[in-house]
């Protein structure tokens, strides 16, 4: 995606018209996906990009793409969790994990993992009522992750796993005080190992992500000159670099962490209400921008609209048509058994004609038998065989 997400967003709506009026869902669902991933991560929409994950899901699974749905799946999770909804993004991240164990997707595995990992690790962030067995189970996910993505040498989940589990340490530290000297040290280790990472993998614009874990460490251990010293570098990128805006909220979170090492509870609350504002608005696109989404979207509605008017049009003159098909066919097959009912009458009749005039026929000859036979007496007089009459002989005593 470029930076003018209006137009990625207005390509994305006409594509989607286009691919639906020819049938084409798994153009359909990529480009669903695509307005999720924008509207969740680069517009701060979370709900907006809820609403198109799920449409791609759906759509994915109506037409069985298994890899696609799993994708979209972990995509959710990742929403879900960012957004609070911690109880839907387990259930995505391991619905997509039983789905990799079968398909034996070993890289997937461990981005399903370091799912769960952030999931537990955010729920406890940002539940107040979340314990111990919430970061423990953090802590096992991670771990999962970084055995698997360490055999494969995956640096993207390696980096975020390395990122996340100083936090899960020191979270762990302040709730487990008896062992806050191991889990500090231990969170330093891994720490190093994320910094070595940043480098070999040039993720230098991921760095900050590292530096708030760093600077916690260095608060928790009494090293505030050299923790207020990475804070001002961090609040100088942040305040002259736009692209890391979105890190103002951590920013505030780490402010308040130093303060509570240091004992200022007072300053720590009003931290913690900066973050949870930051937190709340996420940094949500202007109201131009928004209004150009609105207006993406109600262009997007007015073409579908018009193209499933279409396809009620089509499907109507189809029934017509269909209509008209079986009406034809009903009546052919009516003449059909109307011509076999009057075929078979006139057969049937010829054969009685024939039976009626061999009958008679014999008849005939029967009665031409029987003239032939008959002896006429000797007072039958008949100049002709159909003008006789009788002649009576005279009396005689």
């Amino acid at each position: 995606f470029t930076g003018d997400y209006f137009k990625s967003v207005n390509h994305a709506f006409r594509a989607i018209v286009i691919a639906d009026s020819i049938g084409e869902k798994s153009i359909v669902a990529k480009n669903y996906h695509n307005l999720a991933i924008i509207y969740s991560s680069r517009l701060q929409d979370g709900t907006k990009g809820d609403e198109y994950y799920h449409k791609a899901l759906e759509i994915y699974k109506e037409i069985g793409d298994q890899k696609r749905v799993v994708d979209v799946l972990r995509d959710i999770g990742n929403n879900n969790y960012l957004n609070d909804v911690f109880d839907h993004a387990l259930d995505c991240f391991n619905e997509a994990l039983e789905e990799d164990v079968r398909t034996d997707n070993i890289v997937a595995i461990a981005e399903d993992y370091m799912g769960l990992g952030s999931t537990y690790l955010h729920q406890y962030l940002r539940t107040a009522e979340a314990g111990l067995d919430v970061i423990h189970n953090a802590k096992h996910k991670y771990l999962k992750a970084i055995h698997i993505a360490d055999s494969l040498d995956y640096g993207y989940v390696q980096y975020i796993s390395f990122t996340e589990i100083p936090e899960i340490l020191l979270c762990e530290s302040i709730i487990n005080p008896r062992n806050r000297a191991q889990l500090v040290d231990s969170a330093k280790m891994f720490l190093d190992k994320a910094y070595y990472l940043v480098t070999k993998f040039d993720y230098n614009s991921e760095r900050m992500m590292v530096d708030h874990s760093h600077i916690w460490y260095l608060a928790l251990t009494g090293k505030y000159a050299r923790a207020n010293q990475m804070i001002d570098s961090v609040r100088n990128i942040i305040e002259t670099d736009s692209s890391y805006a979105d890190q103002r909220s951590l920013f505030y979170q780490t402010l308040r962490r130093v303060s509570e090492a240091k004992g200022d509870y007072k300053k720590a609350l009003e931290y913690q209400q900066l973050y949870d504002y930051y937190h709340r608005i996420g940094h949500k696109a202007n109201y131009a921008i928004a209004a150009t989404q609105s207006m993406a979207q109600a262009k997007f509605d007015e073409q579908m609209q018009a193209q499933k008017q279409r396809e009620q049009k089509l499907e109507m003159e189809g029934r017509q048509q269909r209509i008209l098909i079986y009406a034809s066919i009903v009546v052919m097959m009516l003449l059909v058994v109307m011509a076999i009912i009057i075929m078979r009458w006139y057969v049937q009749s010829r054969e009685a004609n024939q039976i009626l005039d061999q009958k008679n026929g014999e008849l005939e000859q029967q009665k031409e038998e029987i003239k032939a036979i008959v002896k006429k007496p000797s007072w039958w007089k008949a100049d002709d065989a159909d003008d006789a009459e009788i002649v009576i002989p005279p009396y005689t005593a």
